[in-house]
């Protein structure tokens, strides 16, 4: 129940807690998001800054990016 990032030399940092973490994406700004099936939202947790529910009120299972 926890996001990590890892850094290129491989040291692990929390960068959320109490999120229940299907599938993640990752934009070129370094936005994080997840999805979480069980708590029925999709988390935006931005570089430096505290998670925060992008969307809600559904079941996601997966995610992705798009372009534009």
């Amino acid at each position: 129940r926890k996001v990590v990032w890892y850094d290129a030399a491989g040291k692990e940092t929390v960068i959320a807690e109490g999120i229940a973490g299907n599938d993640l994406a990752v934009d070129r700004r370094g936005n994080v998001f997840v999805t979480d099936m069980t708590g029925r939202k999709v988390w935006l947790i931005p570089p430096g800054d505290e998670p925060r529910v992008a969307a809600e009120g559904f079941r996601p299972n997966g995610v992705t990016i798009a372009l534009d």
